[in-house]
């Protein structure tokens, strides 16, 4: 079992961030409006902002293992959904992956 690990850190309001659907499009705004989109999300789950440089040492926070039933391991809806393919390619690795495989063959 891998642990997940979680780092805040600090960016200025004005930072100019990414933000959108984890594989959708995104755009292009300013950390404090990127954090108002977020908040005025339904669900927040997905939703992910990408900052454009990297983060500098003094900018970190904290770092901390946070309660690992948290994330999803393919996408927020997925849950009770049949993959889209069952190919030994886009399963590779998965745990159960020869389930899907051969109930899709």
């Amino acid at each position: 079992m891998k642990t997940i690990l979680a780092v805040q850190f600090h960016v200025p309001s004005d930072q100019e961030v990414f933000i959108g659907q984890y594989n959708g499009d995104f755009m292009k705004v300013a950390a404090s409006e990127a954090l108002g989109i977020f908040e005025a999300h339904e669900t927040g789950l997905g939703l992910e902002a990408v900052i454009p440089r990297p983060v500098a040492r003094s900018e970190i926070r904290r770092a901390y293992t946070p309660n690992q039933v948290l994330g999803w391991r393919f996408y927020p809806t997925a849950k009770g959904k049949k993959p889209f393919c069952g190919c030994k390619f886009c399963n590779h690795g998965e745990i159960n992956a020869y389930r899907v495989i051969t109930e899709t063959e």
